[in-house]
């Protein structure tokens, strides 16, 4: 990522963070969408929304440390694997939260911010759903078989 691209991630998310109703107005897009992915939400969404924007939070205020939390954005994988989200899953997502980041900003040419936040969105589904292919493809041991449940 660029300098510039950095900058505009944690100048946009400063300005969109505190708004309310932002991670509701994402999960609506998301089920407009992808009203299939409803299934992954039957618990308390308002949880689940906390998580997200202390996801974007942490994305955000990390971003020029891409590297160091590249474990954290694996793991986040393992977890979404767990919970059976298919790939192309990841993009519905992408798409809803560029659409709601987009709608957030309100007002000005906002290509180059929603290009950068389209940048390391990417960034994150690639990894997410490659540690998901790789725990898939390996092997299981002796030892994960008994032990996993």
């Amino acid at each position: 990522m660029t300098s510039k691209q950095i900058d505009l991630i944690i100048k946009s998310w400063e300005r969109i963070s505190h708004e309310p109703q932002l991670i509701q107005k994402f999960y609506d897009k998301l089920f407009e969408i992808a009203p299939e992915t409803r299934v992954y939400f039957q618990g308390d969404i308002a949880k689940q929304s906390e998580k997200f924007a202390y996801t974007l939070g942490f994305v955000a205020g990390n971003i020029e440390r891409m590297d160091k939390i590249k474990k954290d954005i694996e793991e986040l994988g393992r977890i979404h694997s767990k919970l059976l989200i298919k790939e192309e899953e990841y993009s519905y997502l992408k798409e809803a939260l560029l659409i709601t980041i987009d709608e957030a900003l309100d007002g000005g040419d906002n290509t180059e911010t929603i290009q950068a936040w389209d940048h390391v969105l990417t960034y994150i589904s690639d990894l997410m759903i490659n540690v998901s292919r790789g725990d898939k493809n390996k092997k299981k041991t002796f030892f994960s078989k008994i032990f996993s449940t």
